[in-house]
């Protein structure tokens, strides 16, 4: 059986509260650090979801096509 999704997130979230307590930073930096990768999770959230309407679109035209070269 597959792990759970809740078990993972929360084994997720404990790694990262480990690797937050062992970093000995102060935690205005791991503020920053933590900002900087939401940044990047947006961008990487947004450039998937664009992927995936552009595939599903061209899926479309796709369809449209082969359903017009049948007829």
């Amino acid at each position: 059986m597959n792990k759970p999704m809740s078990l993972k997130i929360q084994e997720f979230q404990q790694n990262i509260s480990n690797i937050i307590g062992e970093s000995e930073l102060p935690i205005f930096m791991i503020k920053y650090i933590l900002k900087d990768l939401q940044s990047e999770i947006d961008r990487l959230t947004n450039d998937f979801a664009q992927k995936e309407i552009n595939e599903y679109y061209q899926s479309q035209k796709t369809e449209e096509t082969e359903s017009t070269e049948k007829n």
